[in-house]
This record gives structure tokens, sequence and C-alpha cells, in this order.
């Protein structure tokens, strides 16, 4: 109507009514061509403002989706992709859940409920089982520390007594042979798998203990699609250190340049990654902040990565 009107008042009277009509329609089809061609720097523009803006996860959700359509430049970056290595916990097996579930079962068994409500035990374990796990990853502290520790430090901080000093490792020993015999898998895990096998091998790439690591594929039957995991444990060396990454790319016969990598921990695995030279996807489960923004894709959600490999 506006176009309609603007058009009318100039020339009505002045030009054929052909002619005007001509130019409203020329005019229409340049301002929606010039929205459709400006829409993805528009969107991208309006993503970095919301986020300095505490951005709520509606909207950007929203605005990811609209830019996913027109994102043609991110996925050519995946075009010459030849080797997909995609982290285990919390990137395709769910670590989060399971632990729970697995927590909740140990306390019970051993009757800790009588000194620590359970809501207070599992938040205060998986706060230092977090940051423990930190302190792996850059090789501040030993796997055999860590096992230790994050029970030792949360019996200590909930008030739980024992009398034998080998309870925090008999509890470390019953927890994780209860966790790998548990199913959960992320939202989406199976499906962009499947689509990866079609494509090639899939490859594991995981800080997680050598003697677990597989039991937990076996048991969200995520193995099927596993064609090799590649761990820290065989090297003694931990992602971000890019000296795993090497070591994963020789035992594969890969190259950083044609190598994609998929996981959720924006330190381990994207920053290491990329310093490697490979490419990297970031599954940003809790829309977390990231300095550097060094990734070649956020997702959301697992699926939206077969949109691009």
């Amino acid at each position: 109507m506006t176009l309609l009107s603007f058009f009318l008042s100039l020339f009505y009277g002045i030009l054929p009514n052909e002619t005007i009509l001509s130019l409203i329609l020329a005019q229409a089809a340049l301002k929606t061509l010039y929205e459709i061609i400006a829409l993805p720097v528009t969107v991208r523009l309006v993503r970095l403002l919301k986020r300095k803006e505490d951005l709520d996860v509606f909207d950007y959700k929203v605005s990811y989706k609209w830019w996913k359509v027109f994102d043609f430049l991110d996925m050519k970056k995946f075009d010459d992709i030849k080797t997909v290595f995609i982290d285990l916990d919390d990137t395709i097996w769910d670590f989060t859940a399971n632990s729970k579930v697995a927590m909740r079962m140990v306390y019970d068994k051993f009757g800790l409920q009588e000194q620590c409500p359970y809501e207070t035990f599992i938040d205060c374990y998986l706060k230092h089982n977090s940051e423990l796990w930190t302190l792996y990853h850059h090789g501040k502290i030993s796997k055999d520390f860590l096992v230790t520790e994050r029970f030792r430090v949360v019996f200590e901080e909930c008030a739980i007594k024992f009398d034998d000093a080998a309870f925090p490792a008999m509890i470390n020993n019953e927890y994780l042979e209860t966790i790998v015999t548990l199913e959960k898998v992320v939202d989406g895990a199976p499906e962009l798998l499947s689509h990866l096998k079609q494509r090639g091998p899939v490859y594991i790439l995981s800080n997680g203990f050598k003697n677990l690591q597989y039991r937990k594929l076996q048991s969200g039957k995520l193995d099927v699609f596993i064609d090799k995991l590649v761990l820290s444990d065989d090297i003694n060396v931990t992602k971000p250190d890019r000296r795993l990454f090497d070591y994963a790319l020789e035992v594969v016969g890969g190259s950083a340049e044609t190598t994609v990598m998929i996981g959720d921990n924006y330190d381990a695995d994207i920053l290491g990654a990329h310093n490697a030279g490979w490419k990297t996807i970031f599954f940003d489960r809790t829309n977390c902040e990231t300095p550097g923004n060094v990734f070649d894709l956020r997702v959301t959600d697992l699926k939206d990565v077969i949109n691009f490999i």
C-alpha cells in the first residue's frame, strides 16, 4: 500500500497507468530481493547484539534457525570433510543424566541419606567433579587423584562421616561400575551418528577412562556407529593438548585440514581441535559464554549437524 500511494501521488496523470504499475512491481521486487540478500547479515547482527543483552533462550533459538537457513558459507566450510571425530561424554552419551541416576543408586545402597540430603549431595558432586575434570584436562592432576578426591571432598563438604579411609575409593568404584551400565544418550545422537556412518568412518576422541568408554557406548547402543575409540589414556595426554589431536590423526590416517571435531566442551574439544588445525562444531547444550568463539559452527541440537556434514 505504501508503494502504491507513493507512485500514484507522484506520477498519476503524468505517466501511463501501465508504466506506473511496472514501476511499482519493479520496486517491490527490488525491495524483496534486497531483504533476502541482507537477511543473513541482519540476523547475525541481531544475534550479536542480543547476546550482549543476555538474549533469552527462545529468541536465540529462533534467530539461530533463521540464520541456519541462509548460512551457505558455514555449509561450505564442511564440504571437504573426510574425517569425523566426536566426543563421547555429554556429546552423544548423556553423562550428566546417567551420573545422577548412578549416584542415586550408590547413595541409597550405602545409606548416605542418613547423613546428607540427596539434592545437596549430587549438586556438590557435580560441581567438584566438573572442577577436577577441568584440572585433569590440563594435566594439573592425575587420574588417580581425580577419582579419589572427587568423593573425599564431597564427603567433607557434606559432613559425611566414615571410619574406613578407603571408603571414598570404594564409593567411586561402585559408582563407575554402575554408571557404565546406563543407557541414556543425548537427544539426536543416534540420528546424527547414523547419518555420519553412512558417509564414512566415525571416530571417538575422549578424555574418558579406557576401561569405561567402550562399555558406555555398548550400554547406549551407540557402539554400532563407531569405528574406533582414540582415548587420552592411550598416550597419557588429554584434550586440549595438541599432542592428542595429532596422535588421533596418526591413528586413523587423517589430515587436519579435512578433519572435524564435534564436542560439547568448548575448552577441551573446540579450542583443542582448533589449535590443532581441525574444523570444529560446538554442541552448546547450555548456551554458555565462549571467549573467542573459535568454532566453525555452533549448534544446540545434534540433529542440526546433519544439515552441514
